[in-house]
């Protein structure tokens, strides 16, 4: 089981408001392996997010069958 409570900063203004998107290498051939390769998306922006590569890194952790969860706030829930 993977718990964590990423950050979410995808709507920010500018990248240096408060939550300045990192780079990690691994995590980001990742995501461009995984989500961004099957995405029929126009604009993969929001895969930059610590939210998404949280998740990324959490599922590639994972042992079969297991669980990955994380905090949220209610807009995604919603």
């Amino acid at each position: 089981m993977v718990i964590g409570n990423p950050p979410y900063n995808v709507g920010q203004n500018h990248e240096n408001d408060n939550n300045k998107n990192r780079k990690y290498e691994v995590i980001d051939k990742r995501v461009a392996e995984t989500y961004a390769k099957d995405s029929k998306a126009s604009s993969k922006t929001a895969l930059s997010d610590p939210y998404v590569k949280f998740f990324r890194w959490a599922t590639d952790r994972l042992a079969r069958p297991g669980t990955a969860s994380s905090l949220s706030y209610q807009t995604i829930v919603s």
